[in-house]
């Protein structure tokens, strides 16, 4: 899962991005299948619906990318604010 993640630019996923592609059983390899093989047809309506749905998924990758900051960064700040009440 981490390698696929890789190639999608999100690079050592938190916990909560693993497990929730996990259970969502999100399969976005075998999308670009279907893409490639839609890039084949002479059917522009089909091309283009193609190309809507391989960006779609390209911005929902970015979306990820950046939510997973997000929570590592919410888990940092929660380990330092465990520290400062230690103290």
């Amino acid at each position: 899962m981490t390698k696929f993640f890789a190639t999608q630019g999100i690079y050592n996923p938190s916990n909560t991005t693993i497990e929730v592609f996990q259970k969502q059983q999100i399969l976005a390899n075998f999308d670009k299948f279907y893409h490639a093989f839609g890039q084949l047809t002479f059917n522009m309506e089909k091309q283009a619906t193609y190309n809507y749905y391989m960006t779609h998924q390209k911005q929902n990758f970015i979306q990820i990318a950046q939510n997973d900051k997000i929570i590592k960064q919410n888990e940092e700040i929660i380990e330092l604010l465990k520290v400062i009440a230690n103290k």
